[in-house]
């Protein structure tokens, strides 16, 4: 049985990502607000939604029949993730709630949970580039760093 993987976002950005996916044992289901998406042509099928209208979302994943063996995958903005959890949720898909997912898209709720749980707040630098991330780790004796894109 295939199985379905709703990918949110079908943009310039995630067309890699869709080229990976292709050829492997999935039906990949495409949503994207922009229905003119470069990323849908790697679809199997696409629906012109936004991963921002939960309601439309779940409409999708019911008329594409979704089950809790499904998945879901974005690379698209920070708050397609808000959306991707918000449909894990209705059909039962393994994936961070969307409390968790606001926990990480804001920064003062962030440290809190940090700090409530004991957590030393990390170190912050904005990195504009590869030089200048290769810097900081070169002249960090840290043991590990979360790296967190304006994309992710």
């Amino acid at each position: 049985m295939t199985r379905k993987l709703l990918f949110l976002g079908c943009n310039t950005d995630q067309v890699p990502y869709l080229e990976v996916l292709q050829n492997q044992d999935w039906k990949i289901v495409g949503s994207d607000l922009n229905n003119e998406a470069p990323g849908k042509i790697f679809c199997d099928s696409f629906h012109n939604i936004g991963y921002d209208d939960f309601q439309g979302l779940i409409k999708l994943g019911i008329k594409e029949v979704f089950t809790e063996n499904d998945k879901v995958f974005t690379a698209a903005a920070q708050f397609a993730q808000k959306g991707a959890a918000h449909f894990s949720k209705h059909f039962n898909i393994p994936f961070p709630s969307e409390e968790s997912v606001d926990t990480c898209l804001d920064k003062t709720r962030f440290y809190e949970s940090f700090s409530k749980n004991n957590i030393p707040i990390p170190k912050t630098w904005t990195i504009r580039n590869i030089d200048e991330l290769k810097c900081k780790i070169n002249e960090s004796n840290a043991e590990w760093f979360y790296l967190k894109s304006d994309f992710s």
